[in-house]
């Protein structure tokens, strides 16, 4: 019985809707810089595979 196996680069990247950093930003004297942003925590995690012959898994 031949077995036969399949090699896969795997990877996940982590996408973040909305981000509370750089809330300290350089501006001229007397003008208040304000940068809007949610506090949300939402994220999407996308995790994917690829054989050598090409296929592609989600």
């Amino acid at each position: 019985m031949e077995k036969r196996f399949t090699i896969l680069d795997m990877d996940e990247a982590f996408f973040v809707y909305d981000v509370a950093f750089g809330r300290k930003c350089w501006s001229s004297r007397r003008e208040r810089i304000v940068v809007p942003y949610t506090g949300s925590h939402k994220r999407i995690i996308v995790y994917g595979a690829i054989a050598k012959d090409g296929r592609q898994l989600f």
